[in-house]
């Protein structure tokens, strides 16, 4: 027996030389199963996030095809209400057509009409044309002054700091200026 080793284990039980090595491996195998299932769990998550993942994107189409079609119903709506009016005594029968609820009609006549205008697809063409041709620090500084113009909680943040700057410099020429020392 060496001098530093009295045959002690770590809990402070007497024991022989060869428990300590049984404990290491023991605890060593335990590690290895923790670790093992964890990774188990971490496979069977991943698996399960993917498939999550592809379940949104399947609803996301879903819901942009139903968009479509309803947008296409709206249209043939309007399409149907504009002949049942240019008929004569057509006026009655074209108020029996409506959808039944106006905040959906409200929104798919905004789409109707968004498609519908030619001069907001150009104007949205011209915008990302042009903002495609600012170089990085531009478009730094548009997408800065557009948080803080539409924000009224920054504009207060800003205005706020920039009173401070001023004072502080204002504060700090004063005293410079002001100072005996010569």
């Amino acid at each position: 027996m060496q001098a530093g080793d009295s045959g002690a284990t770590p809990d402070g039980s007497a024991s022989g030389g060869h428990d300590a090595p049984d404990h290491q491996g023991a605890m060593l195998r335990i590690v290895c199963q923790q670790r093992e299932r964890a990774r188990r769990e971490a496979s069977a998550l991943a698996v399960e996030v993917k498939g999550a993942r592809e379940q949104v994107r399947a609803l996301q189409a879903a819901s942009r095809r139903l968009q479509g079609d309803n947008l296409a119903l709206y249209e043939k709506v309007r399409f149907l209400q504009s002949r049942l009016e240019s008929k004569p005594g057509g006026a009655d029968a074209a108020t029996h057509i409506s959808i039944s609820d106006e905040s959906t009609e409200a929104a798919y006549k905004e789409l109707y009409e968004e498609k519908m205008n030619p001069f907001a697809a150009f104007h949205k063409r011209e915008r990302l044309q042009r903002y495609s041709e600012l170089t990085p620090p531009e478009k730094l500084m548009l997408s800065f002054s557009s948080f803080f113009l539409s924000n009224r909680h920054a504009r207060i943040f800003l205005f706020g700091y920039m009173v401070c700057l001023h004072l502080l410099v204002s504060g700090s020429m004063y005293s410079v200026t002001h100072r005996t020392r010569c």
